[in-house]
Order: structure tokens, then sequence, then C-alpha cells
């Protein structure tokens, strides 16, 4: 495989930009990140067989995290090893830099996941139901967040509520009870709220909730412990048996109850 490494802020060349399109419109039934995948705002490494492209992944940096995200292989070109050298290509470009990497990998199967803790990534969140109709229509995906960050719980003063209609997302970030009750409206959508450690304890026996672990907030630059609402979204996400290579641990994140979940 030929790589190609774009750094942020050049271009992809049109004939490359429009082939990378093609190899996630050919891939998905609607992926949803399709435009911010050719943005220049990111570092793209491109694998080509022949003059074709066939495999794709992006970094994005952002202060000291490097959120990897978009690896693609074309399918007739999978089981060759292409997917391990793009990842074993942005990940080291990712630790020249001395950043802590951030990916969320799918569920559909354990590929991904593995090649993640092979680098010695960690999981440290796991969300149910959090893509709807992007490998086929009405399929509900599960994710599931690693990292090698050393996870610090950041402190956050207020409420915030961040509705993405698009992606069918709610956000609440140390909301209030008048918030808690309103995300519930949001029965198909998929529901998670961040608190800080001091809310956390008291919402870890809240039946309405489950704790999925730790994420980071790339808008407030904050780890915070991650609740998901246990609504419609969440139970098909569960129903759709998504593929869970390695679950967090109590080691890691004591919150957690049952492993198993």
């Amino acid at each position: 495989m030929e790589l190609s490494v774009y750094p942020a802020g050049e271009p992809l060349p049109a004939a490359v930009r429009r082939a990378v399109r093609l190899l996630f419109k050919s891939a998905y039934h609607s992926y949803h990140y399709l435009d911010e995948v050719v943005n220049s705002d990111r570092v793209r490494f491109v694998g080509c067989r022949e003059g074709s492209v066939v495999a794709f992944a992006s970094l994005k940096e952002r202060n000291a995290i490097a959120k990897l995200a978009n690896l693609l292989v074309r399918a007739d070109f999978r089981g060759q090893g292409l997917g391990r050298a793009l990842e074993e290509a942005r990940y080291g470009w990712a630790k020249a830099k001395r950043l802590d990497a951030l990916v969320s990998c799918t569920c559909e199967n354990a590929a991904s996941q593995t090649l993640k803790l092979d680098l010695g990534l960690q999981p440290v969140c796991v969300k149910f139901g959090y893509r709807r109709d992007v490998v086929s229509r009405h399929a509900w995906g599960s994710a599931v967040v690693f990292t090698d960050a050393r996870i610090e719980i950041g402190t956050h003063s207020g409420s915030t509520v961040t509705v993405d209609n698009r992606l069918r997302r709610v956000r609440l970030v140390e909301p209030d009870v008048s918030m808690m009750l309103s995300a519930e409206g949001y029965g198909d959508s998929y529901v998670d709220i961040a608190v800080e450690s001091e809310s956390a304890a008291l919402l870890s026996d809240d039946p309405r909730l489950r704790y999925a672990g730790v994420d980071y907030d790339e808008d407030l630059e904050l780890w915070l412990h991650t609740f998901q609402l246990r609504n419609e979204a969440y139970r098909h996400g569960r129903d759709a048996a998504p593929v869970i290579a390695r679950w967090p641990t109590r080691t890691t994140l004591p919150l957690i109850k049952e492993v198993e979940e």
C-alpha cells in the first residue's frame, strides 16, 4: 500500500477527495461524517493500491489530544493488514507529537477495537445506541471509547445542554433535576449526562441511568463521568447485541457495578 499523509491545512487533491467520499458512501447506508472526513482541519492518511484509494484514516489535534477517526478499508482489500498499517501510522504520528490518543470505535465487530488494544489503548466508556441508520437503515449501533491518556476528572461550573437533531444525540453537562427530567422526552435519541466526581456519586444509584464510564468533552476540553439515560435508544442499542472486545474495568472506573453491563 502506498500511504500519503496530508497535514492539517493542506487540502486533498480533487480526485482524492472524490475517491475518499465514494469510499465511505459505498461502505455505509448513511455516513453522518462524510463532510468532516475530507476536511482540512485534520491530518488525513490515504492508502492507495495501483492508483486507487482503498483505505483512509484521519486525526484531529486539539491541545494535548489527538482524536483518531474515520478509519476505513475498502471491503475487497480487508484482511491484508491495511487497517493495521493505517492505525499504526496515525498513532505513531500522534505519539511523535506527544499527544494523548482518543478514539470512538464501532461495535459491529471487534476488528477496530482489537487494533486499539494492540496499541495499548484502554476502553473507558461504552455507549449503547450511539449511532442510528449508519450501517443500514433502522440499525442501531453502539460505540466504545478508547484512550491512552492519564485521566483526571475535571470540574465545570454551570449546566449546559447540547442537542444534535441530525445525529439524534443529547448531552447534558452537570444538569439540574429539571434538565434531567426534560431529557426523558428524547426517547429515540442517545442521551448522556456528563458530570464531575461529586455529582457522579449522587447519580450512581439513579435507576433511570446507567454508568457508561468516562468520556472527553471536546467543547469543554474535560474528562467527565458519563451516565446514559435508559431510554428507547439505549434499549435498541442493547438489543442489537453490540460486540465489545474488552469492557472498561472496575480498576480504572470504580463506579462500574457490573462489568458485563
